[in-house]
């Protein structure tokens, strides 16, 4: 099928699983939550094709199609170097992806989403080695709620996670 990598998030419980299926463990990867309250959500203007460019440097595939189905789940919320998407969760809102050229950039649209969203809480996931990103949750009143182990099978995929602020989520990368 033509499919050079494949990638994961397992539990402390599934990821001997995982190793026996030959995928190894490539970095952690957390949930983040914080309860907060406000008005209603700016309307996003998107530019597509800049987002997938900055989707392809940050994760170094091409995830145009999971953007896309994406951006028919949620709303993206954007600007010239970064975006945000953000979609209904079952227990709180849900923020990610969110991929920026900069720590100053990912902060700026996290934290005006957040303040401008009827939603009453929120959850994010995100890679603790991107040192930037903890930062960001925990200024925010974000507290971790749950570890998982991203795992990748095939070729590595060179990205830049200095970039990735958010990951689409544990079910979707």
């Amino acid at each position: 099928m033509g499919v050079e990598a494949i990638k994961l998030d397992a539990t402390d419980q599934g990821r001997p699983i995982y190793e026996s299926l030959g995928f190894r463990p490539e970095q952690a990867i957390e949930r983040w939550s914080q309860v907060s309250s406000s008005i209603s959500p700016r309307k996003p203007n998107p530019s597509e094709s800049h987002r997938n460019e900055l989707d392809l440097e940050a994760f170094g595939a091409d995830r145009s199609a999971l953007l896309e189905m994406l951006s028919k789940r949620g709303t993206i919320y954007e600007n010239p170097d970064g975006f945000l998407f953000s979609r209904a969760g079952r227990a709180t809102g849900y923020l990610g992806p969110c991929v920026a050229s900069d720590p100053a950039t990912a902060r700026s649209l996290i934290t005006e989403w957040i303040n401008e969203s009827a939603e009453c809480g929120w959850s994010w996931d995100l890679l603790p080695a991107n040192k930037n990103a903890v930062a960001i949750a925990s200024e925010l009143g974000f507290v971790r709620q749950r570890c998982l182990t991203r795992m990748t099978r095939g070729h590595l995929l060179h990205g830049r996670n200095d970039m990735v602020f958010a990951i689409a989520g544990f079910e979707l990368g």
